[in-house]
């Protein structure tokens, strides 16, 4: 869907190719030309999709484009020399040294688009590790490991900046949960927090499952005043997806702080794990800030 081409195109190309195949086989003469130049238009098109999704996609795909794109003037070369085009005779030289070279880039494409598919699969096979490595299987968030390590990054990239918040978020009464309703309804509390957090956070903000029923949040480029609002926002619709998937109301206690300049990630926490414990003897369900 994001390639620049009219839908006309889409519709009209196909119809097109079956017309050239259906006059390939009814006109003996015009075969080889017919099936050469749909050969040369469905790889063009292959290659434009391919180049497209270069920036996106990884080097299979640099690579792939390449295998093709070194074929389509051989391929169209052939569709116009059988249909005269080109003006030289078939057991002429020129035509036999054409087919030689065309002959040799094919079999080289071949090679190189075969590789191709084994780059994307090793690239695959590599993504999904890291998504293993990195995400809780539960909550689809960062772990742990991974959260601590992008935040220290994080911070350790602008240790002079200000307004940048760090979370620390319990999940209310979560043993009587589990006690009280089977570890499932506990997991699908878990899950439902995560969803949450992906629907009402911004893309730059970095939220992980710190352990258990504890999560974490790095807020970057986010004034104090505005802590209140987005604490709003993930707690309602965190309470509203666990009364809606598991027809249990759950909640969370958090405790907030801004990371001070230059201060390190372990002393930010140790910060807000207080606030935190200062919100859960507060009553729960709701978030302390401190400064």
């Amino acid at each position: 869907q994001h390639i620049p081409v009219p839908r006309a195109l889409w519709v009209g190309v196909p119809l097109g190719v079956s017309v050239l195949v259906a006059i390939a086989f009814v006109g003996l003469d015009w075969q080889p030309g017919a099936i050469s130049g749909v050969v040369a238009i469905q790889t063009v098109f292959i290659c434009r999709l391919l180049w497209a999704h270069r920036k996106s996609a990884g080097s299979w795909n640099r690579l792939a484009f390449l295998s093709l794109a070194l074929t389509v003037p051989f391929t169209l070369g052939r569709a116009l020399q059988s249909a005269g085009v080109l003006g030289w005779p078939g057991s002429g030289a020129l035509a036999h040294g054409f087919d030689d070279v065309g002959f040799l880039v094919d079999t080289a494409s071949v090679v190189l688009l075969n590789m191709s598919f084994l780059l994307a699969y090793g690239q695959e096979a590599e993504s999904k590790l890291t998504i293993l490595a990195n995400r809780d299987a539960l909550s689809g968030l960062l772990n742990r490991r991974a959260w601590c390590e992008l935040t220290e990054r994080a911070l350790a990239a602008h240790p002079e900046q200000g307004s940048r918040a760090i979370v620390l978020l319990d999940l209310d009464h979560f043993k009587n949960i589990n006690d009280t309703h089977g570890h499932a309804t506990g997991d699908l509390a878990i899950k439902c927090l995560g969803d949450s957090a992906r629907q009402t956070l911004r893309d730059q903000d970095l939220v992980g499952r710190y352990g258990g029923e504890e999560f974490t949040l790095y807020l970057p480029n986010i004034p104090p005043d505005a802590l209140e609002a987005v604490d709003q926002r993930l707690r309602a619709h965190f309470l509203l997806s666990t009364q809606r998937r598991i027809h249990v109301p759950v909640t969370y206690s958090a405790g907030a702080v801004m990371v001070r300049p230059d201060e390190s990630l372990e002393s930010a926490l140790q910060r807000a794990d207080t606030a935190l414990y200062e919100a859960k003897r507060n009553g729960r369900d709701r978030m302390v800030f401190v400064a």
